[in-house]
């Protein structure tokens, strides 16, 4: 018997309730939820909390507590994608299950007919085969994706990459065939709402807690949350028409409601979107826009969007030809850049597999091998890894190839068509004006990922596949394929058994992975607290992550956790040995733990070993493997010398050598490779090969504590220090006279104005400021013309110069405070360069103090203050800063000095220390220092008044007795000291009587050296 069914397409069954819920529940969590740790420290610009800061327990709470951290604080979104995916798959396999039409338990078979209220006419023919076409062909590229593990060069990633992609897939299958199209219509205005959210928080984000960058939170990225807002803002604009639509029909509160929240939406959410300033996200708004246009219109009218959106396309190549080698505030066309190379890797890659790709992950394990050829003319650019094409399309084709691309692109043509003609069936209503959001939704995050990596590693997935599974699910007629797959029992049996299968699948996987991401985090903070053995459980439990790149990362991170571990080892044998000592009394004991020492690190460098051997194999250009096999080597030619084994110590080090000339290769413009190859070239290494290894690093770096360490460690050897200061003064010559210079024979002289740089350092650890700051004045004229290119390293070269020009004449701090300014200037604005800005800010303070501009000094005390300040804060903390500028001149002057200091110097030190105190009039130990102020101008008798005072205002008597100490064993004669010590301690022995007690405050001031002050 046949039966002829009337449905309501606003009938609401169990199974849209449940899928409803899910999908709030989803996007809300994938939106705002981030699985980061609490910020210790305040970085990128970020201003200090308030006690009472609502933002911060807001914070707080989308963070979770600060109880779930992993490194990648958008792996809960993904986290939480899994789940919504296995728990909507396990509804709609439950729903199967059951039986029957979703809503209606009588599984009778027979007819459906759908009664459009909206359509204003009869029941319409379906057309299903787009629609059907468009999921068979997802699920063919889901089965192509696991294929590509048989000629993946890291099956076990490529399975892994698919398991990910099928999750979010079936999110959107599950969508798709469980909903109707009122559930799915109801969903769309739930993104709408979770989008003016997400905008609020973010706005609320930027200017209580990080206005210097770019709107970023909750996303952790710009780009990621520009992309996210795209089908919100969509979503509002079409709700936004259709209300009006409404209103022009006659009143309606639930129409001017539904206006009202969608302009708030539309205006909260361009609000945050400016704030991001992301530009792909931007075109991919623009183009979605015009798509709902697009869409919308008929016939002719279709072509203004078209002739628009070529128009956009013309104006966007000509924007990118001209700014993407330009230099741009906040190094945007670095950015451009970047993605340009990782294009063309992209393309490469597909040429040389243009059929099947490389498999799932291709680009992830071998797209940055290729930027070896590109990384000496444009260094910015390779700071990082390459590990994404930055586009989704392109690495799809570096991956899956022609073949994987045809399916992933048809399905989503054939997305659009599906929704095409399910709008001719709507000519009017809510259901209409949310598909075409949705449709615009989907091809404004399509055009998003041409420049993005949303799709692959936060919370874009959640937005892109839920928008792909409510288009599906708007598209269709009912009965839907539940509705027929559970008409049947053999059907539903199989079907219902198969689905919950995979939606336990999918918990288990999700569970996993995210268990995972916080085993890898553990291991980090294992790390940084030395506990390697722990780290090396972690690390080796993280390694089966299912996104490629965060399981490429594990392997990397086992085999540095093995590295440190044998370094500590091997450390602590040293000590033990060291302990023990050399002799037939050695400790015995102590020699055997330390052989067992040495045993435990040789076993962590096979490990190690292996765990990078298996890293290489799988990515052979992996960023920074050359580091661990690097220390591995030299660990384990420590080991070798330690056994007597000179042909084992030999071969470490050529291993070593060769490790890290291979990751220079990479990082020629790194100063960790730069020191690391320095220290092993070797005494046969000429001085010029060595200087040019870290002369390089400097044209984008600023010099290190471990530079200075490696230079003055160089600079012991008598040929290198002769070679050194003739290589320096050529580099001056070719700077000074340019057409005269070699680079040709001498290729060091390329990095003419970093040698100086060098020359500068040496001189400055040696005292000598006035030559460090003549040989930098002509590196800071070369920065000039490089401060485009090498911004950082041009502010470093002005920065350096400040210094020495300060030290070298601080009574005249003119010159000083125009190279600060200057340097301020030029410091990008990248985290480095806020870096040195801050530094430079603080030392300003110093220079404008010392000429006498209090008032600049107060100004930017105030300007750079990270929260607010009163006129005592200010007036305490210049204070400080006039002592600590006595104190820190005082020791520079002590040690050059080989006789007393000029009074025209203890002058002027005696002005600031008095007018710190009449900022700070409780400051015992500016009396401390007036005290030897006194001294060293030969006046015992005032040195004890100080002292007195300082008694007085709470100096120690610690601090007094240790003055003591060194005054009188210049002065033991005078009796103010010899009251005032016998006082304090009656009991102590008189000091030793010196001949001379001339003056001469070296031996003082070096006696004071150590005192803690504070």
């Amino acid at each position: 018997m046949s039966i002829t069914r009337i449905l309501d397409p606003k009938a609401l069954a169990p199974l849209h309730v449940v899928l409803i819920c899910l999908v709030a529940a989803t996007v809300a969590g994938g939106s705002w939820f981030l699985s980061a740790a609490e910020s210790k420290t305040l970085v990128d610009g970020a201003v200090e909390w308030r006690v009472d800061s609502p933002l911060r327990a807001v914070v707080s709470l989308l963070c979770l507590g600060y109880a779930f951290p992993t490194i990648h604080a958008g792996a809960v979104k993904v986290y939480i994608l899994g789940l919504g995916a296995g728990l909507a798959l396990l509804a709609v396999a439950l729903a199967i299950l059951v039986g029957g039409r979703s809503g209606d338990q009588d599984s009778t078979e027979g007819d459906f007919v759908v009664a459009d209220p909206d359509s204003g006419s009869a029941p319409a023919k379906s057309h299903f085969a787009p629609l059907t076409a468009a999921q068979l062909l997802a699920v063919m590229y889901l089965l192509w994706s696991f294929a590509s593990s048989r000629w993946s060069a890291a099956p076990e990633f490529a399975v892994g990459g698919s398991v990910l992609l099928s999750i979010f897939f079936l999110w959107a299958l599950a969508l798709g065939n469980g909903m109707n199209v009122y559930a799915a219509r109801l969903t769309s205005w739930i993104i709408v709402g979770v989008t003016g959210v997400t905008a609020v928080v973010a706005i609320w984000y930027f200017y209580g807690r990080n206005p210097a960058i770019r709107a970023k939170f909750p996303f952790g990225n710009p780009n990621f949350l520009s992309a996210c807002l795209v089908p919100g803002l969509l979503l509002g604009g079409t709700w936004a028409c259709g209300a009006i639509g409404g209103l022009k029909r006659g009143w309606s509160p639930r129409a001017f409601a539904a206006l009202v929240v969608s302009l708030a939406v539309i205006a909260l959410g361009l609000w945050a979107f400016v704030l991001a300033g992301s530009r792909g996200p931007a075109l991919g708004l623009v183009v979605g826009t015009l798509a709902v246009l697009f869409f919308a219109l008929r016939g002719w009218g279709k072509l203004l969007p078209l002739v628009l959106v070529l128009a956009l396309a013309s104006f966007s190549w000509f924007y990118y030809s001209s700014v993407k080698d330009a230099e741009t505030p906040g190094g945007r066309s670095t950015s451009l850049r970047f993605r340009t190379y990782a294009w063309g890797y992209a393309w490469q890659m597909f040429t040389e597999k243009p059929w099947t790709g490389h498999g799932q992950g291709g680009f992830v394990l071998g797209g940055d091998t290729h930027a070896v050829d590109d990384v000496l003319d444009d260094p910015l650019v390779f700071r990082a890894r390459i590990a994404h094409a930055h586009n989704e399309w392109l690495e799809v084709m570096a991956d899956l190839g022609m073949v994987g691309l045809v399916l992933l692109g048809a399905s989503l043509a054939l997305t659009l068509r599906a929704g095409a003609l399910a709008l001719r069936e709507r000519k009017a209503g809510e259901d209409r004006w949310a598909l075409l959001g949705l449709m615009g939704a989907l091809v404004g995050l399509v055009i998003e990922e041409t420049f993005g990596v949303g799709l692959r590693v936060s919370g874009v997935p959640t937005l892109f596949y839920t928008v792909v599974g409510l288009i599906w699910a708007m598209s269709g007629r009912s009965p839907g394929l539940v509705d027929r797959l559970s008409a049947r029992h053999g059907c539903r049996v199989v079907c219902g058994s198969a689905s919950v299968v995979f939606a336990l699948a999918i918990l288990v996987n999700a569970q996993l992975d995210f268990w995972d991401a916080r085993n890898a985090y553990q291991a980090e903070q294992a790390i940084e607290t030395g506990d390697y053995d722990e780290a090396i459980r972690l690390a080796g439990a993280a390694r089966s992550r299912l996104n490629p790149q965060r399981a490429l990362s594990g392997f990397y991170r086992l085999s540095e956790a093995h590295m440190l571990a044998a370094r500590k080892l091997q450390g602590r044998a040293a000590d033990r040995e060291a302990r023990a000592g050399g002799d037939d009394l050695a400790d015995q004991k102590l020699v055997a733990l330390a052989q067992m020492d040495r045993d435990l690190s040789e076993q962590h460098c096979v490990a190690g070993s292996l765990a990078l051997k298996e890293l290489v194999q799988r990515s052979p250009g992996y960023l920074n493997h050359g580091h661990v096999e690097y220390w591995l080597n030299i660990v384990r030619a420590d080991n070798a010398a330690a056994r007597n084994d000179h042909e084992g110590r030999q071969l470490a080090l050529r291993n070593a050598v060769a490790a890290i000339q291979r990751e220079v290769k990479r990082q020629p413009f790194s100063p960790a490779t730069a020191i690391d190859l320095a220290r092993v070239m070797g005494f046969g290494v000429d001085a010029a090969g060595k200087l040019e290894v870290l002369a390089r690093s400097l044209r984008y770096n600023r010099i290190t504590a471990r530079y200075v360490e490696v230079l003055l460690a160089l600079m012991t050897e008598p040929e290198f220090e002769r070679q050194f200061f003739e290589l320096t003064g050529k580099a001056r010559e070719a700077l000074v006279s340019p057409g005269e210079g070699a680079p040709d024979t001498e290729p060091v002289l390329v990095w003419s104005p970093e040698v100086l740089r060098l020359a500068a350092t040496v001189h400055f650890q040696r005292g000598e400021f006035a030559q460090a700051a003549d040989v930098l004045s002509v590196a800071a004229n070369a920065y000039e013309a490089l401060a485009t290119r090498a911004p950082l390293g041009a502010a470093s070269c002005f920065a350096e110069l400040a210094d020495c020009q300060f030290y070298a004449d601080w009574r005249n701090p003119g010159p000083a405070i125009s190279s600060a300014e200057r340097a301020r200037t030029l410091a990008p604005s990248s985290w480095r360069g806020r870096d040195l800005r801050e530094g430079l800010n603080e030392r300003l303070i110093d220079f404008y103090l010392a000429a006498g501009r209090e008032t600049d000094a107060r100004d930017l005390l105030r300007e750079t203050a990270t929260q607010q300040v009163t006129e005592e804060m200010v007036l305490a903390e210049l204070a400080l800063r006039y002592r600590g500028m006595v104190d820190g001149l005082l020791r520079r002057e002590s040690a050059a000095a080989e006789g007393p200091l000029p009074v025209e110097h203890l002058d002027a030190y005696q002005a600031w220390i008095e007018r710190s105190i009449v900022m700070n009039a409780d400051d015992s130990v500016c009396r401390l220092i007036l005290a030897e102020l006194a001294f060293l101008r030969g006046d015992s008798n005032g040195a004890a008044d100080y002292l007195v005072e300082g008694l007085r205002h709470g100096l120690t008597v610690d601090l007094a007795m240790e003055f003591l100490e060194a005054a009188r064993s210049r002065d033991p004669q005078n009796a103010a000291l010899k009251e005032l010590w016998d006082s304090l301690n009656p009991k102590a022995p008189e000091p030793p009587e010196k001949s001379d007690t001339s003056a001469g405050a070296e031996s003082l001031l070096k006696a004071l050296k150590s005192s803690k002050r504070d």
